[in-house]
């Protein structure tokens, strides 16, 4: 019996919203649960205390219930399993928290209200729901102690709460973890709704499976629901969801690189494990007849609007991108072929295939400026980061991004391995610089007007920095095109649609031509002109970052070259210095620097370089432009800058060939640079117009071969 004792201390002490239930005996649907007035989920202000009176004194059998949400300043998570809850707590402190309870294994979690967890729908695997406003603005009900069950068990609080300050704001790391399982539990349904139906028989009936028979059993699942779109870190969750604590992490993913080289075909499941993949013993999960009308034939709008329903869709140019794990990917055409052929089966007709790709092309339809350009946001691995709030928010199809970043968001990360490597590969006038180029790549954000060339002969790490950025941005996120090729192939640039960067390592020493397509793709114009071969010009604006390496960088032509200010004001050259041989070299660099909690440790660094970045607007960057351009064309053409620098025309002087050498060598050894050998230097200075002759000079009693009208500056030439 619920004294009216119970609803005034929850109202006036805790300023919860709370109403009555139907009693634990009644004949109502879910009898104890059950809201017993009208509206209740709307309701914002507490009950007066006549209200109390009437609900909790004159109805004295009624239970308890609370209005979850805003109006209570309550979220409640409802574990109806603790098979997650070792997962979701490890190293979070629970010591304060208030639990409700009326059985072992289910509980209530009660936590200040948070306005970034709506209320789920449950009705999945992991039976664990949050409880709190719902999409239409209303509150979510939760039964209060101490109301009794149906079973007679009563509900209890491990301690009562008597101050809102009491209850706790639900920790980072938990609601982290939270987020990440709910969207494995409805991607799982996605899954599963795509497999065979012996799979969700398996899984609903929550057995164990052991033994090489259980082992066999797995690999069929987990391949499944590999092929059917799941990830390997969500395989994990289907291990945890299984095995519950036998779960073995290790043993796991042993598990999963013997899956891994195999097609993930129907067929070859059926082949490879046929006692639980044979076609004889699985059931038609859709009626395929419902897709197909009387003397009509095939319904498309019935059968796309269907696969619509399962999953999101958007199409730019024709191409249609599917939502998948946080983010919109290409290829969707695949995907919806698929669907179709799982639905009609063997009526599956290649017109049925098209007609559907054309309905769904034309109703999800998307201009590329609805996609989130607000830099505001970065799409990462584990949700919605908002950079202004630091916090999470969850992936949803509503945030329409084609671009996700590969490394969780955990603020308390590090990376000392990055770190490390940073301070041995780069000067440390540019550290700053190269984190702040970074975090420019995250967001499609090209103002800057800048490209980054690496330069620097040997292994020094410029390799390693390139492979560093892809694995920090994506592969998917990345286009590979040379600068040669953007100003040669007319097709290239077509390659850097969508993309955040561009890279490419070893940029060949060859001479460019021309370089306005490098200034289109770095001026930051609002369209470019591409094309793809075989399809019609288009035009896109470009986010891709170039950044390239060199042990040399190219020549540029003269009409381009070393007299054009725009082409090197846009460019920020990174020497690196250091060549690391033998004992030196880490052969498993690339692995240690892109670990998980390196990446993560990665992004907040990266999140600090950009805020910089953004509020100087400018890279920390201490070369002037003048400066950048004597930098490339001491690496482009140093016998032709040394020239500029130190030669002068002097009639009647002349040189030898030999003291030219040396000070040439000397010359490129006060700026770090490797010089060319002799008999390149004597090619290129003859090209240059130097005229040689052989003649006698004082103190030589033979004559030796000089550079005619030639006088080094700073007094290094002999007298004649």
């Amino acid at each position: 019996m619920i004294t009216p004792e119970y609803a005034r201390h929850y109202t006036h002490k805790l300023g919860w919203v709370v109403h009555p239930l139907s009693s634990w005996n009644s004949k109502k649907n879910s009898p104890g649960k059950s809201p017993t007035t009208k509206n209740w989920s709307k309701s914002k202000k507490p009950l007066t205390d006549n209200k109390i009176n009437l609900f909790f004194e004159l109805e004295k059998d009624s239970n308890i219930g609370l209005v979850a949400g805003e109006a209570s300043g309550v979220t409640v998570i409802d574990f109806d399993d603790l098979t997650f809850w070792s997962h979701l707590t490890d190293g979070v402190d629970t010591e304060n928290w208030i639990i409700s309870k009326r059985t072992d294994g289910r509980c209530h979690f009660f936590f200040k209200y948070d306005p970034d967890l709506l209320q789920t729908t449950g009705g999945g695997y992991i039976k664990i729901d949050i409880l709190s406003d719902n999409k239409n603005g209303g509150g979510s009900n939760v039964v209060l102690p101490p109301s009794k069950h149906a079973s007679g068990d009563i509900y209890e609080f491990n301690k009562i709460p008597e101050e809102p300050d009491d209850i706790p704001t639900m920790p980072e790391k938990f609601k982290e973890e939270l987020l990440k399982l709910l969207e494995f539990d409805n991607n799982l349904k996605i899954s599963i709704q795509n497999s065979r139906s012996w799979i969700e028989d398996f899984i609903r009936k929550g057995e164990t499976p052991h033994g090489g028979d259980g082992r066999r059993l797995m690999l069929a699942l987990c391949t499944e629901l590999l092929y059917n779109g799941l990830t390997k870190d969500e395989i994990h969750f289907v291990a945890i969801l299984i095995y519950g604590d036998e779960y073995d992490k290790s043993r796991t993913s042993q598990e999963l690189k013997y899956i891994e080289g195999k097609p993930w075909k129907s067929t070859t499941l059926i082949g490879e494990f046929p006692e639980y993949c044979n076609e004889e013993n699985t059931r038609m999960t859709f009626n395929m007849n419902f897709y197909f009308e009387k003397k009509k034939g095939l319904s498309v709008k019935a059968l796309a609007e269907d696969i619509m329903d399962v999953h999101s869709f958007m199409t730019f140019i024709d191409q249609i991108y599917v939502y998948k794990n946080g983010v919109y990917v290409p290829n969707g055409e695949h995907t919806v072929e698929a669907e179709v052929q799982l639905r009609l089966g063997d009526k599956s007709r290649k017109t049925h295939i098209n007609e559907v790709l054309n309905f769904i092309r034309i109703a999800t339809r998307t201009d590329r400026n609805d996609l989130i350009h607000d830099t505001r946001y970065i799409n990462v691995k584990n949700g919605i980061l908002d950079r202004k709030q630091k916090k999470l928010l969850p992936h949803s199809p509503d945030f329409k991004s084609v671009d996700q970043i590969p490394a969780n968001f955990n603020p308390k990360a590090k990376c000392p391995a990055i770190e490390r490597f940073f301070r041995d590969v780069l000067r440390p006038e540019d550290i700053q610089a190269m984190f702040e180029w970074f975090g420019y790549c995250l967001v499609p954000d090209t103002r800057m007007q800048k490209a980054v060339l690496m330069i620097g002969e040997g292994a020094n790490g410029k390799s390693v920095m390139i492979h560093l950025l892809v694995s920090f941005i994506g592969k998917e996120n990345a286009s590979f095109q040379s600068l040669h090729n953007l100003e040669q192939n007319r097709y290239a640039t077509a390659e850097l649609n969508g993309k955040l960067i561009n890279v490419h390592p070893d940029l060949s020493s060859s001479t460019i031509r021309e370089v306005s397509i490098f200034k289109e793709l770095t001026g930051n114009e609002y369209f470019i002109t591409a094309e793809k071969k075989y399809f019609h010009p288009f035009e896109f604006r470009n986010t891709a970052r170039l950044t390239f390496s060199a042990n040399r960088a190219p020549k540029i032509a003269s009409s381009q070259g070393d007299g054009d200010y725009s082409f090197h004001r846009r460019l920020m050259i990174f020497p690196f210095d250091n060549i690391f041989e033998g004992s030196n070299i880490d052969l498993n660099l690339q692995e240690k620097l892109t670990t998980e909690n390196e990446l993560s440790g990665l992004l907040n660094l990266t999140l600090e370089a950009l805020d910089r970045l953004e509020a100087n607007d400018t890279f920390s960057y201490e070369r002037s432009v003048k400066e950048t351009q004597r930098n490339y064309n001491m690496n482009s053409d140093s016998i032709a800058l040394f020239c500029d620098e130190r030669v002068e025309a002097c009639e009647g002087v002349h040189t030898p060939k030999d003291d030219v050498y040396q000070a040439y060598k000397s010359w490129c050894d006060d700026d770090n640079i490797k010089p060319k050998k002799k008999n390149t230097f004597c090619k290129v200075m003859q090209k240059l117009g130097y005229e040689q002759i052989r003649t006698y000079i004082k103190g030589e009693n033979k004559r030796i071969m000089c550079y005619r009208d030639f006088s080094l500056a700073r007094g290094e030439t002999k007298s004649l």
